[in-house]
């Protein structure tokens, strides 16, 4: 049977839910303002190394999470697949600077989540681990972040602006398709390759920061682009963009 922990709370300031992102700093102190409560609604394991846990399932139905940095002595390394899938009470989850990679599917139709505090130290973020979360406004990604999915963010329609480190030097196909409402893009500094559907059915992109001299492009990078303007088509056709807008 495995073992099972839980930790959850609400942050509040005069009674109205924060989900504004945060800066690292910031995140650590919401953290260490918040006691981290062992229960029952998670269920774990052990890393295949057996020096690390993996949070594999939350069981309860609240509206804010905050993982523990330990559990048995062991630092929490990963949020495995399908670990928050559907967990449409969600709203707000605060994750330890132990945590490494958030595997696929893990908050995949968390409807409400409007708050994702990512932490310092995570590298990867798996195919669909935040597809579809329709409340997710903003992020604040970590500049240790290095592989983003395959549409890890598709469909998360309230997302608005997206500034990636310079760390990352993988990106999905589709990691940010059917974003209806995404603005804005910082890429990484020396990204080699927009791959196939990066921001297909993002309608009102506007801006994209960070264009390199030399990048190649997959299918439909842009299709469904409608709103990217014409010095910005130009620029990227100019690179080597042969698909619709």
């Amino acid at each position: 049977m495995p073992k099972q922990v839980v930790v959850f709370a609400m942050w509040c300031i005069g009674g109205v839910l924060v989900s504004h992102p945060v800066s690292a700093k910031q995140n650590a102190v919401s953290r260490a303002e918040v006691k981290e409560t062992p229960a029952k609604f998670f269920q774990y394991g052990l890393t295949p190394d057996r020096d690390g846990i993996i949070i594999t399932r939350y069981l309860g139905k609240g509206i804010a999470v905050v993982l523990p940095s330990q559990i048995d002595g062991l630092p929490v390394v990963e949020v495995a697949t399908k670990a928050f899938y559907g967990c449409v009470s969600l709203v707000r989850v605060s994750l330890p600077s132990s945590v490494r990679m958030i595997g696929q599917h893990a908050f995949d139709g968390c409807t409400k989540l409007a708050r994702i505090e990512l932490p310092d130290g995570l590298r990867e973020i798996r195919h669909h681990a935040f597809h579809k979360c329709v409340s997710l406004a903003g992020i604040v990604f970590p500049r240790s972040l290095q592989v983003i999915g395959q549409d890890v963010f598709s469909s998360c329609e309230s997302l608005v602006d997206v500034v990636l480190p310079n760390s990352v030097k993988e990106i999905g196909s589709g990691a940010f398709r059917d974003c209806a409402e995404l603005a804005s893009v910082r890429l990484p500094v020396g990204v080699k390759n927009l791959a196939d559907g990066l921001f297909e059915g993002c309608r009102n992109l506007v801006e994209l920061g960070n264009l390199p001299e030399k990048v190649s492009f997959g299918v439909g990078v842009f299709t469904g682009c409608y709103r990217l303007p014409d010095v910005l088509k130009r620029s990227v056709r100019k690179l080597g963009y042969k698909g619709e807008f």
